[in-house]
């Protein structure tokens, strides 16, 4: 056995072989931040025609009819509690048929799921019902 000097000048280092990975992960952190910021944060949407600053205030002269949401989905059409899906589209098609159809205003309480509310609004929509509007809409 020969003897080896640990401090020699002489011993050649061991070489390490391994991937240094930090650069990678930083360019793979970069390239998911990109990813996320380009996926569009709403899939579906509605198209509404809000009214501006300056619009005339809606007349007495026609009826409206008042559907509120609270923050538990609980839908209330003129204070009547709606119970399920069907009710609610039942009571709008008994407004389209009526003589004169009556404007519609959604007030929704601010912590309402936005789904709750496309559903209305998509109900609305589906039994002929055009003029829509939102109590409140200033809140949000």
């Amino acid at each position: 056995m020969k003897n080896k000097k640990i401090f020699s000048i002489d011993q050649q280092p061991e070489m390490l072989v391994y991937i240094n990975t930090t650069p990678l992960i930083d360019v793979m952190l970069v390239l998911l931040i990109m990813l996320i910021i380009t996926i569009p944060i709403r899939l579906h949407s509605v198209n509404l025609d809000l009214p501006e600053k300056n619009s005339k205030e809606i007349s007495n002269a026609k009826k409206y009819i008042e559907i509120s949401i609270n923050q538990y989905g609980i839908i209330k059409v003129d204070n009547q509690v709606i119970h399920n899906k069907q009710n609610l589209k039942n009571v709008l098609m008994n407004l389209v048929n009526s003589e004169s159809t009556p404007n519609i205003f959604i007030n929704s309480h601010a912590d309402s799921n936005y789904s709750d509310i496309a559903s209305i609004l998509f109900e609305a929509r589906k039994v002929g019902l055009k003029e829509i509007g939102f109590i409140g809409i200033d809140r949000f």
